[in-house]
């Protein structure tokens, strides 16, 4: 393992702070169920709260592969990045729902 592995993951990091489940309308699904609406993985005010971690994090979309939030250096107006919950290296790593999650 090299020095950057060690190095603590800044999206392993925004999964953690913000679980799937933690949305208006799936606040009791356990963490394994999948969302019947994508509405449902949309986080709340209070639960989207973007001073939770450094830097502040202004998510979109806490699903139960992927988490969506604000890039904090955009190229464009909106920018969205778009992180497993799983720390994976390299795109290649990704697999299966993952996958499909990311798009």
């Amino acid at each position: 393992m090299n020095a950057v592995d060690q190095d603590p993951c800044p999206f392993c990091a925004i999964a953690a702070a913000y679980p799937y489940g933690t949305s208006s309308s799936s606040s009791s699904s356990s963490p394994s169920s999948n969302p019947s609406s994508l509405l449902e993985c949309v986080p709340t005010d209070q639960n989207a709260d973007p001073e939770k971690i450094q830097p502040n994090v202004f998510i979109v979309l806490a699903a139960p592969d992927v988490v969506a939030f604000l890039d904090i250096l955009p190229m464009t107006a909106g920018h969205l990045l778009v992180a497993t919950r799983g720390h994976r290296r390299l795109i290649g790593d990704v697999e299966g729902s993952e996958g499909r999650s990311v798009g």
